[in-house]
């Protein structure tokens, strides 16, 4: 059933900070990064989207910058979700946030 258990001492009562098994490896960080570029990669090159990138091409354009080309092909609900999965920055969520609102109000009038 499972691994084995870790028992700590009475007056220890966390977990040492340099813990092994709280940090995933390296190999698994370059892994989960593979794993979302591909997956971006696969929203774009969908039909309905018709943005279709090489791996060297999403990372010469930058994440960003597709965010950017999303928001300029009228596509600002995929740039939002895009930014948030890729974890952008701040102002480019906010970016592409306040796309979508523009279009949702565009559309209303």
């Amino acid at each position: 059933m499972g691994g084995p258990a870790v028992v700590y001492d009475d007056e220890d009562d966390e977990a040492p900070p340099d813990s092994d098994a709280v940090r995933p490896s390296p190999a698994a960080v370059r892994f989960v990064a593979a794993s979302r570029k591909l997956r971006v990669l696969n929203a774009l090159r969908d039909p309905a989207v018709g943005l279709a990138l090489t791996s060297a091409q999403f990372d010469s354009v930058s994440p960003p910058g597709v965010v950017a080309r999303l928001v300029a092909m009228r596509r600002p609900a995929l740039a939002g979700t895009i930014a948030r999965y890729l974890d952008l920055e701040g102002s480019v969520r906010a970016y592409a946030r306040a796309s979508r609102a523009a279009a949702m109000i565009a559309a209303d009038g």
